[in-house]
């Protein structure tokens, strides 16, 4: 079980890389994000395994830095599509990550869908 600080820090480390990706790809249940450049520092400080162990629904994530892109398994019944497609919509308007945090935090902690 995750508590909520440990939830909290994991929830920040995914969106302090959301600003820096493009969306490269999505199926239900599978999301491949580009990292731009600006990503790279970021990309390297985050343990992107950790996220799998850390973040309910996310299955396996695969991050490949040489490509610049990362690879993140989820569970849809979990975590919505469209809560991916916000995230990757981050780096074009990032006024909206308090509103992302505060989604992808509810649908975590089970209080919305």
């Amino acid at each position: 079980m995750t508590d909520q600080s440990t939830l909290a820090q994991a929830v920040n480390d995914l969106l302090l890389l959301a600003p820096h990706v493009e969306l490269a790809g999505h199926t239900p249940g599978r999301i491949t994000f580009r990292l731009k450049l600006s990503a790279l520092s970021v990309a390297q400080s985050l343990d992107s395994a950790r996220l799998a162990k850390e973040l309910p629904g996310i299955l396996k994530t695969d991050l490949k830095l040489f490509s610049r892109t990362v690879v993140i398994d989820y569970d849809p019944a979990r975590l919505p599509p469209a809560v991916w497609e916000e995230l990757g919509a981050l780096g074009a308007d990032p006024a909206r990550l308090e509103t992302a945090r505060a989604r992808l935090t509810g649908i975590l902690e089970g209080r919305t869908a």
